[in-house]
């Protein structure tokens, strides 16, 4: 019987034990920052459990700090607070009971504020920000989710360095330290590592970047040449916006935004996990809004002359703007965590830009229905990293305003990427990898012509960076070098890199660097064909001389000369090129010219060249008129544009309150590729040669008709010279290239001139007052920013300030969840040329105010409030670009 009772108390107590092993518990809590109380984003929480360290389980804090660790077993845990900012804190034997929730908050203390944050995109790999071998800046997810902005980019206004004009609501041309223009493409523009630009016609379009503001993390700005690790086109900077892993972001957020000019945006994103190892999110936006309206002139003239000739005004597409713009955009992704070191990531998205108006270099353009779709994979196992990904462009509709010829751009982009690194002790480290571009443009014949079969661009090339850190990581050294090769130029290219990092200490960084490298031809520049004018000069056919814009080939433009003199081609000259200087050869053409005039030479023997001469003269497009020249010179296959930077910069942080950046550099830039400009001259008849030559003819006559000497004298005088002037204005030639497909026809092409010296310094300061107050200070000059007749060919100018700036409060309550920010920024004026947008921008000043209240009412609602030029202040950033006034807007988000 004894043993019976014990055996079901055993039974019972195993039981008991079963059922509460089988019970579950969660912790919950907030984390924040020990000095301010606010709360820290993307903080790892750890419980492990302290009979079996081999079950753990963990979460990411999320934007508020909150978190909730669940499903954990009855029992004793250690629980670790981890971040890259701040120092770790554990809490040692957590108690977790059967359905229990235990609360566990926790205050983190910052190991150097902001400054201490992680990067990428200083070296391709990560590292603290203070540490970082470049001139750099973060906008984190804090600054991110403060900011109701209605295009990414928006973030970028008040960096240091950086140059923001804004020609409409989502329109915008984003630099850094200058060299700006329309329809912009000269900074690298990245999202999440991968080229965010329209492929082959290398434009940076915010309105094309699908990531909300929900789905960023933070932005980092990299200023200075980068092409030692990013390869072609980072010769002025890197802009890397990064997106919030699933992971380290679960939960359903939606948002709506309202203002002025009937803005409206609406933006979703949900992510989550399945399991621990795959995660997944989804996003989307729409906006639409009335944009700032401008009238060009040039529009309107040929739209009325159009008019005039009887065109119809309803299919009529010359001028016809519209007011509204419109965009949509959605992005997928999918996370998987493969084991402890590897993992993948793949991302899908879109941008429909419905209608919108974009500046281009030959006036403006109304997109209409543009279509930027993509797909990329990362992979990352341990020290190594792949990616590749694909970018498609369709312009569907979109057309020029000053001529209504459509835009046809359906190009594509394929790049694959991979780098590794190796550590060969802990002072010594390698990073190399190899990259891979291959550009498609595909026109439909209307920009590249008959070059559209052979614009293929293939680049690849190859890195090699070594880091070494000396006296106990005191002192880093960074040397990289790269090779790339581009198909349709020469000679590869080499992009050095050296820097010198001194770190007396956790809080101070002193750098030195010295930085190469290289911006390619744009297809354009490259492939251009199209023939902007027919019939130049009215001619009648088959004599009509028409006007081409051309791409330079690999061989050049090259003039072919008899006995070194230049040789034109004729229309009245079919048979072949005859020498510039023989025009008389020609003189039947001018009878018949006169003829048809009323003008009878007939009866006049035709001159030698000895007797009449001939004169070179380039069309001037501005004025109309012919320009003299004496010669023809080639075009030499285009070049890269070289850039050099040698910079001193400054990191620092002081007593945890004050932090500080200082840049100061030099910059060269060489071959430069300039504006079209017509190369070939137009042959003529020297004018007063012909005078001469005829005017014993036209006297003789006029005495075999009976008129006394002295009067045929000045009859003839005065005939000679209308003819003369008449005839000396009348082309009958071209001196165009061998290259040339049109042999008569005038050409315009690019080509490489100059180099340009300038100095420049970039400032930032950040001070905290408080705990809930800090103030923000930035500061950025250069000392050129416009080159007069450079080389003798064209005014260059950076299209960019030379000095401007920004102060800010900012007020932080994070208890209440209560945000503010005022901020005055100003800029000066500048002399502006690109393309066709010639003339001066005014300077200006601006008061722009954010007002905002998180865990309104109930957890996961927030409300932001923002003014950008508070004041109203009409302010015109570009010519040809609309006046932009305030813009106040109101942000309505719900996280769940």
């Amino acid at each position: 019987m004894k043993q019976l009772v014990s055996g079901t108390l055993i039974l019972v107590w195993m039981a008991g034990l079963n059922q509460l092993a089988a019970q579950t518990g969660t912790i919950t809590g907030r984390v924040l920052e020990a000095e301010t109380a606010e709360p820290i984003v993307n903080v790892v929480i750890l419980a492990t459990s302290l009979t079996d360290s081999t079950k753990q389980t963990w979460v990411y804090s999320d934007g508020r700090g909150m978190y909730a660790l669940g499903e954990i077993p009855v029992g004793y845990y250690t629980v670790s607070f981890m971040s890259v900012a701040h120092h770790t804190r554990r809490m040692e034997r957590i108690s977790v009971l059967g359905a229990q929730s235990v609360r566990l908050d926790a205050e983190l203390v910052p190991r150097i504020i902001m400054l201490d944050g992680i990067v990428v995109s200083a070296s391709r790999k990560q590292q603290k920000l203070l540490e970082a071998p470049a001139s750099m800046s973060v906008i984190d997810a804090r600054a991110v989710a403060e900011a109701p902005v209605i295009t990414p980019t928006d973030h970028l206004r008040t960096v240091a360095g950086v140059d923001v004009s804004q020609t409409g609501l989502l329109q915008q041309n984003v630099v850094v330290r200058g060299f700006n223009n329309v329809f912009s493409g000269t900074l690298m523009m990245l999202t999440d590592n991968r080229l965010a630009g329209v492929p082959s016609l290398r434009l940076n379009a915010p309105y094309l970047l699908a990531p909300g503001n929900d789905d960023i993390e933070r932005v980092e700005v990299v200023r200075g040449p980068g092409s030692a690790l990013y390869g072609p086109n980072a010769a002025n900077g890197v802009v890397n916006f990064i997106t919030s892993s699933p992971f380290s972001s679960k939960g359903t957020s939606v948002s709506t935004t309202m203002g002025e000019r009937s803005v409206f945006q609406g933006t979703f994103r949900h992510a989550g996990s399945v399991g621990n190892n795959a995660g997944y999110k989804f996003s989307g936006l729409y906006f639409k809004g009335k944009d700032w309206s401008y009238v060009d002139p040039v529009e309107t003239a040929i739209r009325q002359d159009a008019l005039a000739a009887g065109a119809d005004a309803s299919t009529l597409r010359i001028g016809k703007r519209e007011g509204v713009i419109e965009r949509y955009a959605g992005e997928a992704r999918l996370d998987f965590l493969l084991g402890d070191q590897l993992s993948a990531v793949a991302t899908f998205g879109m941008t429909q830009l419905v209608r919108g108006i974009e500046l281009t270099d030959i006036g403006a353009a109304q997109a209409k229905d543009w279509n930027y779709s993509y797909a990329q994979a990362r992979v990352s196992y341990g020290d190594l990293f792949a990616q590749a990904f694909f970018n498609k462009s369709d312009a569907g509709d979109t057309y020029l305003l000053r001529s209504g010829e459509p835009i046809v751009d359906r190009s594509s982009q394929f790049v694959t990427q991979i780098q590794h690194s190796v550590a060969l002790s802990d002072a010594q480290r390698f990073i190399y990898g190899a990259d891979l571009l291959l550009t498609r443009p595909e026109t439909g014949g209307t920009i590249n012509g008959r070059n559209e079969a052979s614009d293929d661009i293939n680049e690849y090339g190859g890195y090699l960076q070594s880091e070494t850190r000396l006296f106990d990581n005191h002192l880093d050294l960074a040397f990289a070098a790269r090779i790339d090769k581009h198909n349709q130029l020469l000679s590869p290219v080499f992009s050095p890199r050296a820097g010198i990092t001194l770190r007396p200490n956790d809080h101070h960084n002193i750098r030195v660097t010295y930085n190469r490298a290289y911006s390619t031809p744009t297809t354009t520049e490259l492939f251009l064909d199209i023939e902007s004018v027919a019939n130049v000069f009215g001619f009648p056919e088959p004599y009509a001389i028409a006007v081409r814009a051309s791409g330079v080939p690999t061989s050049g433009f090259n003039f072919d000369r008899i006995a070194g003199r230049p040789v034109m081609h004729s229309p009245f000259f079919p048979a072949g090129p005859i020498p510039a200087d023989e025009a008389a050869l020609l003189w039947s053409a001018v009878v018949d010219f006169l003829a048809a005039g009323g003008v009878d030479l007939s009866g006049i023997p035709a001159p030698t060249s000895q007797e009449v001469g001939s004169l070179m003269a380039l069309l001037n497009p501005e004025t109309g008129s012919f320009d003299p020249v004496s010669d023809v010179y080639d075009i030499k296959a285009l070049k890269p544009t070289i850039t050099q930077t040698l910079e001193v910069g400054y990191k620092g942080v002081f007593s945890s309150r004050l932090q500080a950046s200082v840049d100061i550099y030099y910059t060269r830039v060489t071959d430069f590729i300039g504006p079209l400009q017509i190369f070939t001259p137009n042959v003529f008849l020297n004018g007063d040669n012909v005078k001469d030559y005829l005017k014993p003819y036209i006297k003789q006559g006029l005495m075999d008709q009976g008129v006394p000497e002295p009067q045929a004298e000045a009859i003839a005088e005065d005939q000679a010279t209308q003819i003369g002037a008449s005839v000396g204005q009348i082309p009958l030639g071209t001196v165009t290239p061998k290259e040339a497909e049109s042999n008569t026809a005038i050409l315009l092409a690019s080509r490489n001139f100059g180099t340009v010296n300038l100095q420049g310094i970039d400032l930032w300061a950040d001070y905290r007052l408080s705990g809930m107050i800090s103030l923000e200070g930035t500061y950025s000059y250069v000392s050129r920013n416009f080159f007069e007749k450079l080389d003798g060919a064209t005014d260059l100018s950076l299209n960019a300030p030379r000095s401007k700036g920004s102060i800010a409060v900012a007020y932080r309550n994070a208890e209440y969840g209560l945000f503010s920010k005022l901020r005055y920024r100003w800029t000066e004026g500048f002399r502006m040329n690109s393309g066709v947008y010639v003339g001066s921008v005014s300077p200006g000043s601006f008061i722009d105010v954010t007002l905002g209240l998180q865990d309104l009412g109930f957890r996961g609602f927030g409300v932001t409030l923002s003014s950008t030029n508070l004041l109203n202040k009409k302010h015109r950033y570009f010519i040809g670009a609309p006046e932009i006034g305030r813009m106040v807007i109101g942000r309505l988000s719900y996280a769940f």
